[in-house]
């Protein structure tokens, strides 16, 4: 489905794209999403314009404006809702704020979205320790380390993981901050 969605993004579908001219209405609006088009395809947000919002919202994470940041994240998944780094980013905010089991939601759906992408599950390992489900996030941790361990790109992302294990393995309470540290 991920495949097929790069390709819609890649053509705009505007209301004059129905049959002969007509307005785009709810039936025609229905047919493009059922084809895999975006809302921000239907009405026009070009990818430009998309990574642009996007931006915004990675700068207001980067300087600790969570709240500033979830409107433009949100805003990218109500036009595009295969939009995987707004969905990482939307968690992220959610699990800075404390609102750990949202933010598990939105990072569940990032890590499907892209398997390929060890820092959802690491995000989500994170969640789980901080509500306290430490043999699951223990688990994801060890499935994190096997899968990308070995891969030199994610190296830094390994450290942490492998600080984390360590953390949860022990006997006492896990008690880690909303930053990971």
């Amino acid at each position: 489905m991920a495949n097929a969605q790069k390709e819609t993004n890649n053509q705009q579908i505007s209301p004059s794209d129905t049959e002969a001219g007509e307005e785009l209405t709810v039936e025609s609006l229905i047919q493009h999403l059922t084809n895999g088009a975006t809302l921000a395809d239907v009405v026009g947000i070009t990818k430009e314009q998309r990574e642009a919002v996007y931006s915004m919202g990675h700068f207001h994470f980067e300087q600790g404006k969570y709240l500033d940041a979830m409107k433009f994240f949100r805003f990218l998944l109500f036009y595009d809702q295969f939009e995987k780094r707004a969905m990482f980013g939307l968690g992220c905010c959610l699990k800075m704020l404390g609102q750990y089991e949202q933010a598990q939601i939105f990072l569940g759906l990032a890590v499907m979205m892209d398997p390929s992408d060890a820092g959802p599950g690491v995000q989500f390992a994170e969640c789980l320790l901080l509500t306290g489900k430490k043999v699951e996030a223990i688990s994801l941790l060890q499935k994190t380390l096997n899968e990308f361990g070995k891969i030199p790109k994610h190296e830094m992302l390994i450290r942490k993981v492998e600080a984390l294990l360590q953390l949860a393995s022990r006997p006492t309470e896990v008690r880690i901050n909303s930053k990971g540290e």
